[in-house]
């Protein structure tokens, strides 16, 4: 099981108005910590999680636009075009981190040769790593400060109970539908749009979880964190198949080398069939109810 989230301090008897920019604060607070560790360091991991903080302000300034008005779609851009700086970056994270495990899939003869991509991918990321941090230290301001710009208006002005249910309910809505309608033959898009779904409901668990019901918060907590886990592999495994054919048309490859290239895209290809059959029948025990 995973660990409960942490506690914001929130009860029922607040307001969204004073909810929401507190809740965007501290995330935006976290996102600024982990900035500083990339800045200063070199753990995977912190990427990681400043790019998790950042998604988990914009669906909260998305899902509660109307209580925020026209400023939260502004903030929720800039905050999506930050996160996008480190797209590159995650991508070849993610890729050399199951890395040795599809080398270990690999006929003996290639895995030497593996070996020289690794050192190329290596390579990349301390590039792609240099750029992330030049734009980083580029950035004006801590983006706490952005949360200050929010302006709750009056439909924010009320207990939180009513408004959560509704919004909570959307959500269910929006990620059931788009379950409901995945095939095996649906394009990545669909499943993409599902995990978005799912995110942003298990991210308004995680984050009013002090006001709601302990014991079944959890469990749809980590249904939903099931869920994901499915439909992130997914992803990855069909976006790493799309970067190593755009690695593998870069003429700085052996014979070997591409070889591996190929063989590592036709397991991902495999993964990607295994999971979607997969997806469909976890639709089937419905884990989001």
């Amino acid at each position: 099981m995973s660990p409960s989230p942490a506690p914001f301090g929130l009860k029922k008897k607040h307001s969204l108005a004073f909810a929401l920019p507190l809740l965007v604060r501290v995330l935006l607070r976290q996102a600024d910590r982990q900035r500083h560790a990339i800045l200063t360091g070199d753990d995977p991991e912190a990427l990681h999680q400043y790019r998790v903080a950042l998604r988990k302000a914009r669906s909260l300034l998305r899902l509660f636009r109307r209580q925020l008005g026209p400023v939260a779609a502004l903030l929720a851009r800039q905050l999506a075009q930050t996160a996008q700086m480190s797209n590159g970056l995650r991508e070849i994270d993610v890729l050399l981190h199951d890395w040795a495990g599809w080398s270990e899939r690999l006929p003996a003869e290639l895995q030497p040769a593996a070996g020289g991509v690794r050192l190329n991918l290596q390579a990349q990321r301390d590039v792609a790593l240099q750029s992330f941090r030049r734009q980083l230290a580029t950035l004006p301001a801590p983006l706490e400060l952005l949360a200050d710009s929010l302006d709750p208006n009056e439909r924010a002005d009320r207990p939180l109970k009513k408004p959560l249910r509704r919004v909570f309910r959307q959500q269910k809505r929006r990620l059931k539908r788009a379950r409901r309608q995945l095939t095996a033959a649906s394009p990545a898009a669909d499943f993409h749009r599902a995990r978005i779904a799912g995110k942003r409901l298990r991210y308004l668990l995680e984050l009013f979880a002090e006001v709601r019901l302990p014991r079944q918060n959890r469990r749809r907590i980590e249904r939903l964190r099931q869920l994901q886990d499915l439909l992130g592999q997914l992803q990855d495994a069909e976006s790493h198949g799309h970067h190593l054919a755009g690695l593998a048309a870069q003429p700085v490859w052996t014979q070997r080398q591409q070889a591996v290239l190929t063989a590592v895209r036709e397991q991902l290809l495999q993964q990607a069939c295994q999971l979607r059959e997969g997806l469909l029948g976890h639709n089937d025990q419905g884990p989001a109810k």
